[in-house]
């Protein structure tokens, strides 16, 4: 590990947390600044009305247009694999995005106002959206269950409570990763006693999920002193998790007291 002092000369604890925390949220929006460049129309009249289209990337688009771009209300069906050979350009294959497009200064097309994202794993985010980012305010998460989770999105978490500072259970899901945190907060982060409870889903040659739980005493978001449970099944996986989580530990408190425990 590098010399504490000479990393502060470059860089924060904090904003390394800060990166990892917000390169979960983009990722799920990452296929928008990718896919939108480029649209074939499938129908003869599509610059203006009702058009399907589909892009370079092999996701599909059904709804209002203009110019031969989506435009107004719509649904974009992410295709996955079948024309990337890459793991989803960040996004699950078959995750449908419906609600209001719209084009921003630049002239891209980006969600511009209410939509919902249906996840292939059963999950359901709902909120509303500028430049494809998800904006503070109220919203919701459908769980695979059914079970409807309703409070308001603070910097890409839905939060029910004090999750800003104070007492409250925070909510993300990317349609990789589920993750549920209660407990205590300070500035959005994980301070103090809590349990987060983390289902992860990967999408290889077959789709699986796992569980993994951390409890104990946080501090910005890193498990300092408890222990993380994981069934047995997936122990590389959730030994990977919790050696990932490690590094991230050693910036924060180098002493960590975390015990590993599978179920």
């Amino acid at each position: 590990m590098l010399c504490e002092k000479s990393l502060q000369k470059f860089f924060n604890p904090i904003d390394l947390l800060q990166m990892v925390k917000y390169f979960l949220i983009l990722s799920t929006m990452f296929f928008l600044f990718s896919c939108h460049s480029y649209w074939m129309c499938d129908d003869k009249a599509c610059s203006s009305g009702i058009a399907k289209l589909k892009s370079k990337e092999c996701d599909v688009y059904e709804g209002e247009v203009k110019n031969s771009k989506p435009n107004g209300f719509g649904k974009q069906i992410h295709a996955g694999d079948a024309c990337v050979k890459e793991e989803s350009r960040g996004v699950p294959p078959g995750t449908i995005f419906e609600g209001i497009w719209g084009e921003n200064k630049n002239g891209d097309t980006r969600l511009m106002g209410k939509a919902t994202i249906f996840y292939p794993n059963g999950y359901k985010v709902n909120g509303t959206f500028l430049n494809d980012e998800i904006q503070d305010g109220p919203g919701s998460i459908k769980l695979p269950n059914h079970t409807v989770i309703n409070g308001n999105w603070i910097k890409g978490n839905l939060c029910v409570g004090a999750c800003d500072t104070g007492s409250g259970t925070s909510y993300f899901t990317d349609g990789f990763t589920f993750r549920m945190h209660q407990g205590n907060f300070k500035n959005t982060q994980y301070d103090g006693k809590g349990i987060t409870q983390i289902e992860k889903t990967y999408y290889l040659e077959t789709v699986f999920s796992y569980q993994l739980k951390k409890e104990g005493t946080f501090s910005n978001n890193v498990l300092i002193d408890g222990k993380v449970t994981c069934n047995k099944n997936f122990e590389k996986y959730c030994k990977h998790e919790f050696h990932m989580d490690s590094l991230i530990a050693n910036y924060v408190k180098p002493n960590r007291n975390v015990q590993f425990v599978l179920e």
